[in-house]
């Protein structure tokens, strides 16, 4: 069922801020599947960054995609940003507190670079304007703040390499129950020189197996976008 068609940008707004003399950006559509198997790559340029004198363009997903489960949802999503849309939406829908949430942030990166968007209260929001304010207030490296400042979220782990989740290798499911599951998919990128990758991916579906909201981004800026594929269907194997 398609929840909210694609777009292109062409306002200055959010990622397009990073290179504001590109034309526009695509924002996928979001779409409710019954598996993430049904993930693809699009065609469209979603990120665009001016970087050592050139404009370097990005690729992502064809669709956004949620997954619906007993007390549960999971989404697929490109750039990160659009996972703080996506926790407002579970907790509007009641699936998730509208304070005071548990983040298990797993990313190469925090996330947590300045903004100074003011997020409103989950009772001042909809599903259009949770979508805006994550889309044009935000990008993909600053989406967090607003939510902490807020008291949206009330407490967050951040879990930046193997060797820390490593260190929750007993006790991941435990630490996920009820929280929002945030991944990034550039966790898996080359440089990050893990080890282990099956180790790892384990870990993180014991931790998908509690967590109330789960947002995997494939983050095309910093991950090859076809092992970032290969990466969902090796979690959702």
């Amino acid at each position: 069922m398609l929840l909210r068609e694609g777009f292109l940008e062409t306002r200055i707004v959010g990622n397009r801020e990073l290179a504001s003399g590109y034309l526009g950006l695509f924002v996928p559509p979001l779409r409710i599947t019954q598996s993430l198997d049904e993930a693809c790559l699009g065609s469209e340029i979603v990120f665009v960054v001016d970087e050592d004198s050139m404009t370097r363009e990005y690729v992502g997903l064809a669709e956004h995609l949620r997954v619906d489960r007993e007390s549960q949802r999971i989404f697929l999503l490109d750039n990160h940003n659009y996972a703080l849309a996506y926790w407002l939406e579970s907790a509007i829908d009641g699936i998730i507190p509208t304070t005071s949430n548990c983040l298990v942030h797993v990313d190469q990166h925090s996330d947590l670079r300045p903004n100074d968007a003011i997020l409103p209260s989950v009772a001042d929001l909809d599903h259009t304007s949770t979508f805006e304010f994550a889309h044009a207030r935000c990008q993909v490296g600053n989406y967090i703040v607003p939510a902490i400042r807020s008291w949206f979220i009330g407490e967050m782990t951040r879990i930046e390499s193997e060797f820390v989740l490593r260190e929750h290798d007993e006790n991941f499911s435990e630490y996920c129950d009820g929280a929002i599951l945030n991944i990034d998919l550039d966790f898996f990128a080359p440089e990050m020189w893990n080890e282990n990758t099956d180790h790892m991916i384990g870990i993180l579906r014991a931790g998908m197996s509690t967590a109330r909201v789960v947002t995997i981004a494939t983050s095309p800026y910093f991950l090859d976008q076809t092992l970032a594929l290969s990466l969902v269907r090796r979690l959702f194997a």
